[in-house]
């Protein structure tokens, strides 16, 4: 069975897809024509479950439908001082790790490129190694999410290199088909 893309590699590709998604809907969600919107209408996002954590005044406003003059401009403002540093570290860490994920790929500018839309996007060092020790300093999970996200890079480059070792076995048996014997 002829296959373009080895197994691995396209599963990290749609990983790293759903994490890119995920990334843009996170940054939408903190714009504060989004805010507004989800207090308006209900919806649920990562800014207003962080700020909620932070701040019970939020839960007072939200209780009351936001119904009392300048509730929503009340609730919208708290949201943004509680709630955009988290959701923002939580578009770091993704975006981290779907810049992991495109380790499986061979060095190309079309790698080049994806990586340089993941940094931007998720506010990363333009070069993984230029990333200072203190970058998740109010992150208290940032250890073990560093240690996630240094285990799914390894595991992408592993499958790149089985990738490659299944292709070179590939054009070595069709070399030794065509030469007509067995060079073991």
């Amino acid at each position: 069975a002829d296959q373009c893309v080895d197994e691995g590699i396209a599963q990290q590709l749609a990983e790293f897809g759903s994490d890119i998604g995920l990334v843009v809907a996170l940054l939408k969600d903190t714009r504060a024509p989004s805010i507004s919107s989800a207090l308006r209408t209900g919806r649920i996002s990562a800014p207003i479950v962080y700020a909620l954590g932070k701040d019970p005044q939020i839960r007072t406003l939200l209780g009351r439908r936001l119904r009392g003059p300048g509730d929503v401009e009340d609730a919208l403002n708290r949201i943004q001082a509680g709630g955009l540093t988290d959701t923002m570290l939580l578009v770091n860490r993704i975006s981290a790790r779907a810049a992991a994920r495109l380790e499986c790929l061979r060095e190309s500018e079309e790698k080049e490129a994806l990586l340089t839309l993941t940094r931007g996007l998720g506010c990363l060092p333009a070069h993984a190694d230029d990333e200072p020790a203190a970058m998740h300093e109010e992150d208290t999970h940032s250890d073990a999410s560093d240690l996630r996200v240094a285990n799914m890079r390894l595991r992408a480059r592993l499958q790149r290199v089985r990738a490659d070792e299944r292709g070179s076995r590939e054009r070595l048996a069709i070399v030794k088909e065509a030469a007509g014997g067995d060079f073991t």
